[in-house]
């Protein structure tokens, strides 16, 4: 359930601490999820990222729990360490992150009354489950070629 937090369009993620013992940088998920239809509740998730070793990008939960009431206002005034500035800093700088006003959309066609009439929201039509799943090195080189 707890991973639900992260399809959330208007989650809020920012630096907790550093792990002492694991010189992990913790960060926190605060986000709604639907747990059933009409009911939902909000929730902080504590979680790191990794890289695993095709560079492929792991988000591991640590803990999840109902959320206090937190503002906007709590997360601006908060002290922040120079090891949280400095991985805020490297998640901005990552590809794909920043200014987005150079790219230029002249050459792609506008979309047709009918086209736009056709259009579902994909998780409508086609639910996601999140599944962990561990596999040997041979099956995953055997799957990177089919």
């Amino acid at each position: 359930m707890a991973a639900l937090v992260f399809e959330d369009a208007r989650r809020l993620i920012y630096p907790e601490r550093v792990d002492g013992a694991s010189g992990e940088q913790r960060w926190h998920a605060i986000g709604r999820v639907e747990l059933q239809a009409g009911f939902a509740a909000g929730l902080l998730v504590v979680h790191v990222y990794r890289e695993e070793g095709y560079g492929e990008e792991i988000i591991r939960i640590i803990s999840a729990r109902r959320q206090r009431s937190l503002k906007s206002e709590d997360i601006a005034r908060r002290k922040w360490s120079e090891g949280e500035k400095r991985a805020m800093r490297g998640i901005a700088e990552r590809p794909g992150s920043g200014d987005d006003s150079r790219i230029s959309f002249k050459e792609i066609p506008p979309l047709s009354a009918e086209q736009l009439a056709g259009m579902v929201r994909l998780r409508e039509r086609r639910p996601k489950v999140s599944v962990s799943v561990g596999l040997d090195a041979r099956v995953v080189e055997w799957l990177k070629g089919i």
